[in-house]
């Protein structure tokens, strides 16, 4: 996980445990689970990942996170919200094509475990290969879909792959020499671990969250 998300997620984690703190105390009085609350797990992955310097994965989901969460407060309809997403999706097309090298980040296979860390996909999908090595990694959808390729790395010490979907899936496809050990936490969502059972000399760790969605592990 990079750091600047590791600093916003942990700002956050702060915030609302203060908050939950002076709300248990009664110093201040709010609601929870205010309208449209969900829409945070739409703008708060999206944020971080155009922090990432995902851009066209992170702004599309901005936009929508941020109009949802305004109809749910009466500020819009959600019949505007339709009227405004044919055009507020031409702008984007026409950003992408102007600001091509800038905003496109788009890989199909990363050479070296520097680049092979942190795997995003929201409101899209994405194949990734991993290279021939590979350190921790963290893969993170919304919306979205990763394909993870791993069958060709070369596994030379115990590794730890975090995986996060919210309302989306991943498939990690591993390499069958290897021990296998899942940790798994699900909020209506689920893994499912395929691979055959293996003494190989090296380990990878998973620890995944399933909100809405799903890991496969094959």
């Amino acid at each position: 996980m990079k750091k600047t998300t590791r600093i916003i997620y942990g700002l956050l984690l702060i915030v609302f445990g203060s908050l939950l703190c002076l709300k248990n105390l009664n110093v201040i009085n709010f609601d929870l689970f205010f309208d449209g609350w969900w829409t945070l797990f739409i703008i708060i992955p999206s944020l971080i990942s155009i922090f990432d310097s995902h851009f066209n994965e992170g702004f599309i989901g901005l936009v929508i996170g941020i109009l949802l969460l305004l109809a749910c407060q009466d500020f819009i309809t959600f019949d505007l919200i339709w009227k405004l997403f044919v055009p507020i999706l031409l702008i984007y097309i026409g950003l992408s094509l102007l600001f091509k090298n800038t905003f496109s980040k788009k890989h199909k296979e990363f050479k070296t475990s520097e680049d092979a860390k942190n795997y995003v996909a929201v409101f899209a999908g994405q194949k990734y290969k991993a290279g021939k090595k590979i350190d921790d990694a963290n893969c993170v959808t919304v919306f979205g879909g990763i394909d993870l390729d791993l069958r060709e790395v070369k596994i030379d010490k115990d590794i730890k792959i975090s995986c996060v979907n919210i309302f989306g899936g991943t498939d990690l496809f591993v390499p069958n020499d290897v021990n296998i050990v899942v940790s798994s936490t699900d909020c209506f969502g689920g893994c499912q671990n395929k691979t055959k059972d293996c003494s190989g000399k090296y380990t990878i760790y998973i620890e995944a969250v399933n909100v809405f969605g799903g890991l496969d592990i094959k």
